[in-house]
């Protein structure tokens, strides 16, 4: 499987979202992220596309996010059309540890003990395990060396720069050179992690359009009062115009808020994976199905009969 296949086609031939330039104001009283739907040039191959896509992400982190979010959804992508009901992963106890910290950096508490828990059920259909967990790097270096074993490497945008390129970087740098003097640290992490279970809230929540991890309630609120990008961001700025195109869709709360992080400085223009779209039909799907529940039940509300008034007659 090829990263560029994210943008091959499926089933419906869904079309592309782009993000377009649209009231992304900094510091305003809520952003709003906005997009239309397209249909990608014959010409532009699915490698082109990808290209154009990692070119209109302006950070090493925001760069680094997207690589991830594309594996992942390979991966899973794969395991359901082999119909397999278990992926195994490979992650380390000191990956573990050096992807909390990445994750708090970026604001994903919220999906932590999902993406980083020893088994995660929150993909449907496919259960998540991490049987390496219990061993750290250092560890299985030596197992590969003493049996012989072929070891995979593969690079990031940020290998081998300094450790401030990225926030992933640089939380690598700081686990390795704190269990460099205190051996305890990793494990100290990973055990603190396997006491964090999902909240009720994360897994009722919808899933982000653009990572599938749980996308907070009012999180473009939330970020926009904590969030400061710019110098002049501590001033209140007037509330973002709405979007000039007529077919634009406003996705904001359909973002979780590490997402609308990563999409905040992203180049207008910018064409998303197809599984955004996918996932942004979903994510209408249920809020119109949830609509439809919520209408029918205000039509008959009238014609329940409360249980408090049965059990009061009853005495």
């Amino acid at each position: 499987v090829a990263l560029e296949d994210v943008f091959a086609p499926g089933e419906g031939q869904l079309a592309l979202l782009e993000l377009v330039k649209a009231s992304i104001a900094p510091g305003a009283a809520l952003d709003q992220f906005c997009a239309r739907l397209v249909e990608p040039a014959q010409t532009d191959s699915h490698a082109d596309q990808l290209k154009a896509l990692f070119a209109g992400l302006t950070s090493a982190t925001d760069k680094e996010d997207m690589l991830e979010i594309v594996k992942t959804t390979l991966i899973m992508r794969l395991a359901r059309n082999l119909e397999c009901g278990a992926v195994l992963l490979g992650d380390s106890a000191t990956r573990t540890a050096v992807k909390v910290m990445a994750l708090t950096g970026h604001g994903r508490g919220l999906s932590l003990p999902l993406e980083a828990g020893t088994e995660s059920q929150w993909f449907h259909g496919v259960v998540v395990v991490r049987p390496m967990r219990d061993f750290v790097v250092k560890e299985i270096a030596f197992f590969n060396r003493w049996t012989r074993q072929r070891a995979a490497f593969v690079p990031t945008f940020t290998t081998g720069g300094p450790r401030r390129a990225s926030i992933g970087r640089l939380a690598e740098a700081f686990i390795v050179e704190l269990d460099r003097d205190f051996p305890s640290t990793v494990p100290t992490v990973c055990r603190t992690l396997q006491k964090l279970e999902p909240r009720a809230e994360a897994l009722a929540a919808r899933p982000c359009v653009v990572c599938g991890m749980p996308a907070e309630p009012d999180a473009h609120a939330w970020r926009s009062r904590l969030t400061i990008s710019n110098a002049q961001d501590t001033e209140q700025l007037p509330v973002p115009v709405e979007a000039s195109a007529a077919d634009s869709l406003d996705i904001t709360s359909c973002l979780c808020y590490s997402c609308q992080n990563m999409l905040h400085h992203t180049t207008p223009g910018t064409v998303l994976p197809r599984f955004c779209t996918t996932q942004l039909q979903n994510a209408e799907d249920s809020t119109a199905s949830a609509n439809n529940h919520n209408d029918l039940r205000a039509k008959i509300e009238e014609f329940l009969i409360d249980d408090s008034d049965g059990s009061d007659n009853e005495h």
